[in-house]
């Protein structure tokens, strides 16, 4: 059936549309086995991560995956142990260290500039200690995955 609108120029009606430009018989290829990648053990992805936070302090998710080459569910676990997901601000989106692994970190680096200039004996005892708690928080976090 035709339809004529005003300037007797053929139109087609509501409903009668030319599918021949859209494919329905394809389907999307699945994903390669190639690129799925095999879970490292989670002490080894903690520190995997936290040279990952050595280099920049804020990171996006997908940069961690292919930094790390992990699965993304793995990752997101272990992530949300040791990170903080900023939810507003300039960094939103982005992954940081949690506050207790930051005041770590930077402990880390006041012993490393003070063991340039002199050591002290007192300042080695207490860098023990800190060693101790972070190890213990890292277990801990293991733990808590099995």
């Amino acid at each position: 059936t035709q339809v004529l609108d005003e300037n007797d120029k053929t139109i087609r009606p509501m409903g009668m549309m030319d599918t021949s430009r859209f494919s329905f018989g394809k389907k999307r290829e699945k994903q390669s086995t190639d690129t799925k990648r095999e879970r490292i053990g989670q002490k080894e992805l903690v520190e995997l991560l936290f040279e990952a936070f050595k280099r920049y302090e804020y990171w996006s998710f997908k940069g961690l995956v292919q930094y790390t080459n992990q699965p993304t569910s793995y990752l997101k676990e272990v992530l949300t142990d040791i990170g903080h997901l900023n939810k507003r601000g300039p960094y939103n989106s982005m992954w940081c260290l949690k506050s207790e692994f930051k005041l770590q970190k930077e402990a880390e680096n006041e012993t490393n500039e003070g063991s340039k200039d002199e050591i002290d004996e007192d300042e080695d005892d207490d860098d023990d200690d800190d060693d101790e708690d972070f190890d213990s928080k890292l277990d801990q976090i293991a733990m808590k995955a099995e």
